[in-house]
């Protein structure tokens, strides 16, 4: 409205400028216009009043006097006439003169709002300025770190590319934070937050003017390093990121992370931006299924394997879908009875393509994929309607299943458990839990809590591997576990550096014993190796000198055999008919 209002006055005040221009043109020709009129009406006056007076009057006197009456009149006639034109044209005058004055007050007013309305522009065009850098920060600045974002991140590398000269090159590291989930899943998002945040400052601690650091995802960073470096520079730059994050983060609580990094280099691995990113991506899966905490660079031979590593997860989530796993079952023997305790359910995948499938490759990749989570319940029901049905007679077993920290992570898992329960009625008393001790790195606190729901249900819960992760006297004395499995490495080590071996395995069979807890060696091969447990009061014993995992339709007939082909007694596998002692394959 303002804009319109001044622009509707500035035409009124050239209008009034031109017309008052006009009429002063016009004031030039006054005096030109008043002896013209004069002389007219005095040519007339003279001329007509000589040719009448001639005429009516004969007598000279007369006429002189009628001359000189005619002169006086006409003075006074034209006297009047002058003044007449010369008032009328000052009046005209001041009216002009009027009109300049009120068109001058009229000026200065506009000047004024012209001024004004100066000011608000400039106000504006701060405002404008201010909100285009708003709009800039929000299209191309993470806004959490304050790093440029993965839109800049696109547009620079683009820009670099398209104006590449023939010489010109760059390197290209791509960042991830190894398992960052479980710190947003164990400390909260505002922790999680505080934790990228002292990353990438971190990070940006390490880099120089020639490099450029970016947040284009999540727990994902970029960094741009100008020009051509040489391959012991980008090893040296790479080990150094990794090396600085194995150091405390300084937040509120003592936090580690790693750092896995894929590292492609232009035009050495190529020309194309998408192939660029996509390429450092390789290598950076590469890094990870390495072991993370790990450097990648990126080289043809990556391509083979991550095209197959694809084509692998596709065959892998259509696995469930086109009933491909199947569940062993291996026994577990109780030393002090004699009896069959129970059995481990044990995944196997058999695949048309690949054949068979050691657990070992394909539970890494579902638990990276999430895929684990629907192929953990899975398992847990087959495992619980298999045990239904092994339990229908006098004699009752424990059914064993194995949870990934993944499965075991979710908010549910502890109403997944009850509804299988419940829908194969199996009692709780006979399902035994087995988690790892990577699980309670993840979320101690929420470990606990969960341990405890299960436990008051009645749900065995067994520490898979002791001895070979973050174990110590405080997480044992803390959690509300019911056994304890010691891991095959120390099992396989018992006749290697006998004595130091010996040490190791009766503290941890004591340790157990002392906590209240039963413990369960697994991997037992050998009589060697199960004479060693019997003599050390180990309670229960897996392996294969009792059994490789067997399919469901084979567990009635082991059970049966064992019934009846080994002597309890003795807590030994020895046949009835003494035969030599021997190792079932």
């Amino acid at each position: 409205m303002d804009n319109y209002k001044n622009e509707n006055t500035s035409i009124n005040l050239t209008y009034k400028k031109d017309k008052i221009h006009e009429e002063l043109n016009n004031y030039k020709y006054s005096p030109l216009r008043i002896t013209l009129i004069y002389l007219f009406f005095g040519a007339v006056w003279v001329l007509s009043s000589d040719v009448v007076l001639s005429k009516i009057v004969s007598n000279q006197a007369l006429l002189s006097k009628i001359n000189i009456i005619k002169g006086w009149f006409y003075v006074a006639v034209t006297a009047v006439l002058v003044y007449s034109l010369i008032s009328r044209l000052i009046i005209r005058i001041h009216k002009q003169e009027n009109k300049l004055i009120d068109s001058y007050e009229e000026l200065s007013e506009t000047y004024k709002e012209l001024e004004v309305s100066k000011q608000d522009l400039q106000v504006q065009y701060k405002v404008l300025v201010e909100y285009k850098e708003k709009l800039y920060k929000l299209a191309y600045q993470d806004h959490l770190t304050l790093l440029p974002n993965r839109r800049l991140f696109y547009h620079d590398l683009s820009k670099k590319i398209n104006e590449a000269k023939e010489d010109e090159c760059f390197v290209l590291l791509l960042i991830d934070v190894d398992n960052f989930k479980y710190v947003n899943d164990i400390y909260g998002h505002d922790y999680g937050d505080k934790t990228l945040l002292n990353i990438s400052q971190r990070i940006q601690c390490l880099i120089n003017d020639h490099m450029k650091l970016y947040r284009i995802g999540g727990d994902e960073f970029a960094i741009y390093i100008e020009g051509k470096a040489d391959l012991t520079f980008i090893h040296q730059f790479a080990s150094s990121i990794i090396d600085d994050f194995k150091k405390n983060l300084h937040i509120s609580t003592k936090t580690t992370v790693s750092m896995s990094i894929g590292i492609s280099m232009f035009p050495e691995t190529t020309k194309d931006l998408n192939d660029l990113v996509k390429f450092a991506d390789v290598a950076l899966y590469k890094a990870k299924d390495a072991g993370k905490g790990t450097y990648s660079i990126f080289e043809a031979s990556l391509k083979r394997y991550m095209d197959e590593k694809i084509l692998f997860e596709e065959k892998l989530k259509l696995a469930l879908a086109n009933d491909e796993f199947i569940l062993h079952f291996q026994p577990q023997v109780d030393f002090n009875t004699g009896e069959i305790r129970g059995f481990e359910a044990l995944i196997r995948w058999v695949n048309e393509d690949l054949g068979f499938v050691p657990p070992n490759r394909f539970i890494p990749i579902a638990e990276e994929t999430k895929i684990i989570i629907e192929i953990g319940e899975w398992v847990l029901k087959t495992a619980i309607e298999f045990g239904s049905k092994l339990n229908m007679g006098d004699k009752k077993y424990i059914i064993s299943v194995n949870i990934s920290v993944v499965q075991w992570m979710q908010d549910n898992f502890v109403e997944v458990v009850e509804n299988a329960l419940k829908d194969y009625q199996f009692s709780e008393e006979y399902l035994e839990l087995e988690i790892t001790e990577s699980i309670l790195i993840h979320s101690f606190d929420q470990t606990i809590s969960k341990l405890h729901k299960l436990r008051e249900k009645g749900i065995k819960v067994a520490l898979d591997d002791f001895g070979t992760g973050y174990s110590s006297l405080n997480y044992l004395k803390e959690l509300p576990i019911s056994t304890l499995k010691i891991d095959k490495t120390f099992i396989d080590d018992i006749l290697v550096e006998k004595s130091k071996n010996e040490h190791i395995l009766n503290a941890i069979i004591t340790l157990g014993h002392q906590f209240g807890l039963e413990v369960i060696a697994e991997g037992v091969e050998t009589q060697e190796q199960l004479s060693y447990l019997y003599n050390n009061k180990c309670d229960t014993i897996q392996g294969y000198i009792y059994s490789k995992p067997l399919d469901q339709q084979k567990i009635d007939g082991f059970i049966s055999s064992f019934d009846t082909g080994y002597d309890g007694h003795t807590k030994c596998i020895i046949k009835r008919e003494k035969e030599s002692i021997h190792t079932i394959k």
